[in-house]
């Protein structure tokens, strides 16, 4: 996991902005988004785009947490690698974030 600084004048329990990745083990994320949308129904929670992927997201102080308190989430699967950015209270910093690490990631190659 990778931590920074995130200004911001909302209160909310995680002001920093983290990346963390690890390996994706479940089947279609597509899938997988919709299932946790069914079962999970939070306000502000929604599916979203990066680059062309399919992204889980949250945004910041929804009124379904008690406190209201919650950061801005986003969870998606790119090459293999769950990505997680959390934090601040910008969803829309969020995506451009995942954004920018998918645009710098090296192509994968299928393989034969």
């Amino acid at each position: 996991a990778m931590q920074f600084p995130a200004p911001t004048d909302a209160d909310v329990q995680q002001t920093h902005i983290e990346v963390f990745l690890m390996p994706w083990e479940g089947g279609d994320p597509s899938e997988a988004y919709a299932e946790n949308l069914a079962k999970d129904p939070v306000v502000g929670k929604g599916l979203h785009q990066v680059q062309g992927i399919v992204a889980l997201g949250v945004t910041a102080n929804s009124p379904t947490d008690t406190d209201q308190a919650n950061p801005a989430y986003l969870e998606l699967v790119y090459e293999g690698i769950e990505m997680q950015v959390s934090g601040g209270d910008s969803l829309e910093r969020l995506i451009e974030i995942a954004e920018s690490i998918v645009k710098s990631a090296p192509q994968v190659e299928a393989t034969p």
